[in-house]
């Protein structure tokens, strides 16, 4: 299996993410046009309801080669039944293995909560991906509780994820 990831920043929390020899798109907005150059997603994860983070007209164009979708309830009856019928419903703390790839649906809120919050707690989903095994084959990678990454593991996000965000931001 491929070790290597890339992380391609699209826009606000769009982004293409290779890695375990899959394509993985997260939160598709802006149009298809958005990922012109890209590889076409054999994964999609939609962690919201609202415009930024998911957009019928952008997945339909998206999915012409028939990727999983992961999504949670509250995002699976906002799209039509074309969309719907390729999508892997999640809830806050379920996790699913898709094209080898483990994805775990994490909760994804804003604090403080309150009647005008824009992600209510419950409704959508962060989420912690692994190409199928890696942490699992890795004790050192994997909590004391055996379900969560490591301080270590997020060590190893950071080295990754850091340089890409920073080249993003300044």
């Amino acid at each position: 299996m491929d070790d290597n990831i890339q992380i391609t920043p699209i826009s606000h929390a769009t982004m293409v993410l290779q890695m375990g020899g899959q394509v993985i798109y997260t939160d598709p907005v802006d149009g298809e046009e958005a990922f012109a150059g890209q590889p076409a997603p054999t994964i999609i994860l939609i962690t919201d309801v609202h415009h930024d983070h998911m957009n019928a007209d952008t997945l339909t164009a998206l999915t012409k080669n028939n990727p999983v979708i992961v999504a949670s309830a509250a995002v699976a009856d906002q799209l039509s039944e074309n969309l719907s019928q390729s999508i892997v419903i999640l809830k806050n703390g379920e996790t699913t293995t898709q094209k080898g790839i483990e994805i775990e649906a994490i909760p994804m809120y804003n604090i403080p909560e309150s009647p005008e919050t824009f992600h209510a707690k419950g409704r959508g989903n962060g989420y912690v991906v692994s190409a199928e095994g890696k942490m699992k084959d890795n004790p050192d990678l994997i909590a004391q509780d055996g379900l969560h990454p490591s301080a270590k593991e997020y060590k190893l996000w950071e080295q990754m994820i850091f340089p890409v965000a920073y080249s993003v931001l300044k």
